[in-house]
């Protein structure tokens, strides 16, 4: 057993810096399952929020690689031709949620978030089965590979945040254009 007198310290900051790099990968699988999940929802008034938790659900079964590749066909994305079935009866409503960026930035974006989820997979599979928390070395090892992970994770974590919050300001605007619609008709509905 290593006897280095910072080893508890040292410890301490691995795990430390192991549960800030795991959750903040995690949350990034998050964002990645909300923002795929709903790009793109179609369907009649009584469908939608089936339609809606079916996506979900989907989403929520998905690797984070395969989220990756997703978010940038779905979301990164400029086509988008919405699934409204001819024979339908009654009013459809079709949401469709992309995001224009520079084909320079896409691509910047794309690489960076393959290489953590790459680095992703080392860390949870390779990275964390060889630490030994009884090593100063293998402890100071770690807390610089995962401050380097933090500083390469950081950018891409602040982006996808900002698209979630822009998902989330465009919810919030349909729903009081709803909102306004209902009011609408039920004031008009005493004629």
């Amino acid at each position: 057993m290593d006897k280095s007198p910072d080893l508890p310290e040292l410890s301490k900051t691995a795990l430390q810096k192991i549960g800030r790099n795991i959750l903040n990968l995690q949350r990034m699988e998050g964002m990645l399952k909300t923002l795929v999940s709903h790009s793109e929802i179609s369907g009649t008034f009584s469908e939608f929020p089936e339609r809606a938790n079916q996506l979900r659900e989907s989403a929520s079964k998905k690797t984070m690689g395969n989220l990756v590749g997703e978010f940038f066909k779905r979301v990164h994305s400029e086509s988008f031709e919405p699934e409204m079935p001819e024979d339908q009866e009654g009013a459809c409503i079709s949401f469709g949620f992309r995001i224009g960026c520079s084909d320079d930035f896409t691509e910047a974006f794309k690489e960076s978030l393959a290489l953590l989820v790459k680095e992703r997979n080392q860390l949870i599979h390779q990275k964390l089965l060889s630490f030994n928390l009884h090593s100063a070395d293998s402890c100071r090892e770690l807390i610089a590979s995962l401050d380097d992970q933090n500083l390469r994770l950081k950018p891409a974590y602040e982006v996808l945040h900002g698209h979630v919050k822009g998902l989330a300001d465009l919810a919030a605007m349909m729903g009081e254009v709803l909102r306004k619609v209902e009011d609408f008709e039920e004031k008009s509905s005493d004629a």
